[in-house]
């Protein structure tokens, strides 16, 4: 856990000296994601979006976010996002399909969180 912490400290000053560094945000989101911080992970990548409309791994990491929670519908947005600003972003053509297959094979209902591994 030692990178991820210094890693994690040197994107939150990379935001301290420029509050509009998507890039920054994205990657504390990534991190708090590796590590199981959904909800802080959400915000940063809300935070990223937020300054960067067009930041396709933002959305896309969005989407796994969204999966991880548990929340499929709220992932397929995600990753449609992902989709129209590059129609051929890997990670969002697949995150796409699993919600997808989660939300078909669960009459639409969202299913439940999964755990990250570590």
């Amino acid at each position: 856990m030692g990178r991820n912490r210094e890693a994690a400290e040197c994107y939150n000053a990379a935001i301290e000296i420029d509050v509009g560094a998507a890039d920054a945000y994205a990657g504390r989101a990534e991190i708090d994601y590796s590590t199981g911080r959904l909800d802080e992970a959400l915000v940063s990548y809300n935070e990223a979006i937020a300054i960067n409309s067009k930041f396709v791994n933002a959305h896309a990491g969005r989407g796994n976010v969204f999966a991880a929670m548990g929340r499929a519908r709220d992932a397929l947005g995600s990753y449609e996002q992902a989709l129209r600003i590059d129609p051929a972003h890997a990670n969002a053509q697949a995150g796409r399909s699993r919600a997808l297959e989660q939300l078909g094979g669960n009459n639409g209902q969202d299913a439940a969180p999964r755990r990250i591994e570590s």
